[in-house]
């Protein structure tokens, strides 16, 4: 009866390890496409070779706009 506790104990801590592993990997696969959706967006801003004052007048359409 003994060792049939400790399998299941066992069992247990892999089921747990599992799901936390399973989760983890959900995070990498997050992140990556975080990752990969910046980076787009870094490559458009500086493929758009904005001039200073044109910075700011979009700051000043987007505030425009929200409203």
């Amino acid at each position: 009866m003994q060792e049939i506790e400790q399998v299941r104990e066992l069992y247990s801590v892999v089921q747990s390890l599992r799901e936390e592993f399973n989760a983890l990997n959900e995070r990498i696969k997050e992140r990556a496409h975080r990752i990969d959706l910046l980076s787009f967006q870094i490559n458009e801003i500086e493929s758009a070779g904005l001039m200073p004052e044109e910075r700011e007048t979009l700051e000043e359409e987007r505030r425009i706009f929200s409203n």
